[in-house]
């Protein structure tokens, strides 16, 4: 799995994972969603425009559709969403996602179960705390 966060065109989170072998492409890629939607919540991000070049799980979020095989990983990514105080989804041809797919095929390259994030925010400033929103 891969993925890449982007402000202003710029990178600021990468993260590429290697998980068991079984899976389906589907279910893969509604966990790297999941995985995404939680590191870019950890850092403190509110607002999300998602692309993936898997259009059968954009349809699924997008229609509120469940599918049995991906039925936990589709509650995950719901639970997620709820916690972003705006989200959009949206597919993109799999020509328009090559530096998220290149993170995938260095994963699956490794053989072994692990994760790794690039953490590459952490020079920006925190944002200015206010009374006046919620935590």
């Amino acid at each position: 799995m891969g993925f890449v966060l982007l402000e202003a065109d710029r990178e600021i989170l990468a993260g590429k994972k290697c998980k068991r072998k079984g899976i389906s492409a589907l279910q893969a890629e509604a966990e790297a969603l999941g995985w995404a939607l939680k590191e870019a919540g950890d850092c403190g991000f509110h607002i999300l425009r998602l692309e993936s070049d898997c259009q059968q799980l954009v349809n699924l979020l997008l229609k509120e559709e469940e599918l049995s095989a991906i039925i936990a990983e589709l509650d995950d990514i719901k639970a997620l969403r709820s916690s972003f105080r705006n989200i959009e989804i949206s597919f993109i041809p799999h020509s328009s996602n090559t530096h998220a797919d290149s993170l995938s095929k260095e994963a699956h390259a490794r053989g072994l179960c692990f994760a790794d994030v690039n953490d590459l925010i952490h020079g920006r400033l925190a944002p200015r705390a206010s009374l006046n929103e919620p935590v």
